[in-house]
């Protein structure tokens, strides 16, 4: 049975503990009223907690103790894969010992997870403002004209206009000018697929 091998006990100890972190983070991303702005604010608590707990060896020894006293209810010795010469198909990482072997399949993975972080929330912040250009979140008191530029400025590599027209249209779109006319537009061509 593979769940009664050490490799899948460390693994999957490993495992749960990293993305526990995670879970909130996930949930805030994926509620209805999700406000990217604020989970930036709450990657960044989970990107310093996992680098924190990447940097303190008494996390990695918890961890470990922890797969041990597992496997040891189940009759499972503390072992790392056997290394023949050359190989090919699974991981070959010097280690002195079984706990120095998984710390070393261990670090890649909060690694790995750092860098998604940061690539896909941190490094994305300055785009995530936009979502407040959605009909549904606009407030009625309009849009400060900081905000406004702020978007430009996060998107002017992709925008055919200048920020004078975007911020007009912004505008427009706030207080329903031009929206409302998009949307009659968009609406028309529509008309002739309605049910008798």
């Amino acid at each position: 049975m593979a769940v009664l091998i050490f490799d899948f006990i460390v693994t999957l100890v490993t495992v749960e503990h990293v993305l526990l972190a995670l879970v909130p983070l996930s949930n805030a991303l994926q509620a209805e009223e999700c406000d990217l702005v604020k989970a930036v604010t709450d990657a960044r608590v989970v990107y310093a907690l996992l680098q924190a707990e990447r940097a303190d060896d008494m996390v990695w020894d918890s961890l470990y103790e922890k797969s041990v006293a597992i496997a040891r209810e189940v009759d499972i010795q503390p072992s790392a894969p056997r290394h023949f010469g050359r190989q090919q198909n699974r991981p070959n990482v010097p280690a002195d010992n079984v706990s120095s072997f998984w710390r070393n399949m261990y670090l890649p993975f909060v690694n790995h997870l750092l860098t998604e972080l940061d690539a896909g929330l941190l490094q994305a912040n300055p785009r995530f403002p936009a979502q407040k250009r959605i009909p549904s979140a606009i407030q009625s008191d309009g849009l400060s004209s900081d905000v406004v530029s702020g978007k430009y400025q996060a998107f002017r590599t992709s925008l055919p206009v200048d920020e004078n027209v975007f911020s007009g249209n912004v505008q427009d779109g706030v207080s329903g000018g031009q929206t409302q006319a998009s949307l009659s537009t968009a609406q028309r061509p529509l008309a002739h697929f309605k049910e008798p």
